[in-house]
């Protein structure tokens, strides 16, 4: 996908027009990046589990967290966050939100 840009936006907003629906997995990472979201149509972003790993104990991580949560927000973009295993983990995303 990302050895050409342009052959990969065709093609995803050729599968968009069809009602098919892209999310990018592992968001903020690598490929994944906050570079990338506006060369794609993309709908929804999976939160690479290292950014939620520690979210309940380390509140200084918040400074990461808050932008990987609030931009896709601000693009209208759904958020799956894997690994909110705990209660006190979602309460954390909810309050960074």
């Amino acid at each position: 996908m990302m050895l050409n840009v342009d052959i990969t936006y065709h093609v995803l907003s050729k599968l968009s027009k069809h009602g098919i629906g892209i999310f990018v997995e592992d968001f903020a990472t690598g490929y994944a990046a906050f570079k990338n979201l506006k060369n794609f149509l993309v709908k929804s972003l999976k939160i690479d589990p290292s950014f939620v790993r520690d979210l309940a104990s380390l509140p200084s991580d918040r400074g990461i967290q808050k932008p990987i949560v609030v931009i896709p927000e601000g693009l209208n973009l759904s958020i799956i966050a894997e690994g909110m295993e705990a209660p006190a983990k979602w309460e954390s995303l909810q309050a960074i939100a």
